[in-house]
């Protein structure tokens, strides 16, 4: 774990176990960024019909706000990774 505090660990009340941080609600946000992230490719993959030479336009969950969400919904869980686990490494 990277972090700065070097000395012993607080005995009051400002010690917090790390249970207590995986069943936070925002532990479930790399989840539905990659649940989303698997939406927009599963649509992706339905624009094109095996065998044909059809080309659609995307539509439906994500692509009627953003251009690419595939990327973004990937970009949201590595900043989520890294924000929870307070390291930017996850990012290079």
């Amino acid at each position: 774990m990277n972090h700065d505090f070097s000395g012993p660990v607080p005995q009051s009340g400002s010690y917090v176990p790390l249970q207590s941080h995986l069943a936070s609600p925002s532990s479930n946000q790399p989840q539905f960024a990659e649940i989303s992230n698997l939406s927009t490719h599963l649509t992706l993959r339905a624009l094109r019909p095996a065998g044909t030479r059809k080309r659609a336009i995307p539509y439906g969950y994500g692509f009627s706000s953003i251009s690419y969400p595939n990327y973004f919904f990937e970009s949201v869980a590595w900043l989520t990774i890294c924000c929870m686990t307070n390291s930017v490494a996850g990012e290079f």
